[in-house]
C-alpha cells in the first residue's frame, strides 16, 4: 500500500508535506507510512483519498490498476481546493464556537468567585475584617 500511496501523491504532483496536510496527517507520520516504517493509513484517510482526490481504494490494495475513479483528475483540482476551503471554514467556525463557550465559562467562574467574597464581606466574616475587630478589642 505504501508504494501505491507514493504513486498517488506523485500523480497528484504534491510533495509529502502538502499531501500529508491535505490528508490531515503530520508530515512525519505520513513519511513513515509512505516509506513502510509505520503501519497503514486509517479508514478516515481512505475516505479523504476517495472523496477528495477521487482515488480508487482498490488501487491502494493492489486490486486494480486504475488509480482514479474518474481518470480525468484535472477536473478534480478545483474540487480539491473547494473541499479544502470548506474544511478550513468548518474548522474556523468550530474554533470560534469553542472560544465563545470558553469565554462564557470564564465569566461564570469569575461571577462565582466574586459572589462569595461579597457575601463574606457583608457578613463581617472577611479575614481582614476579623483582623481589624480583634485589634479593636485589645
Amino acid at each position: 500500500m505504501n508504494t501505491r500511496l507514493k504513486l498517488i501523491r506523485k500523480a497528484l504532483g504534491l510533495k509529502q508535506d502538502k499531501f500529508a496536510e491535505m490528508l490531515g496527517l503530520a508530515q512525519g507520520s505520513y513519511s513513515q507510512i509512505e516509506s513502510g516504517t509505520k503501519g497503514s493509513i486509517t479508514k478516515q484517510t481512505m475516505i479523504i483519498l476517495k472523496y477528495r482526490f477521487n482515488i480508487n481504494i482498490d488501487f491502494l490494495y493492489g486490486n486494480s490498476q486504475t488509480m482514479f475513479l474518474n481518470e480525468n483528475k484535472n477536473s478534480n483540482d478545483n474540487n480539491v481546493i473547494e473541499d479544502r476551503i470548506v474544511m478550513l471554514e468548518k474548522t474556523i467556525y468550530s474554533q470560534q464556537k469553542t472560544i465563545e463557550l470558553m469565554e462564557e465559562e470564564r465569566k461564570k467562574i469569575l461571577a462565582q468567585m466574586v459572589q462569595p467574597a461579597i457575601c463574606a464581606n457583608a457578613s463581617g466574616s472577611d479575614i481582614s475584617t476579623i483582623g481589624i475587630k480583634s485589634l479593636n478589642t485589645k
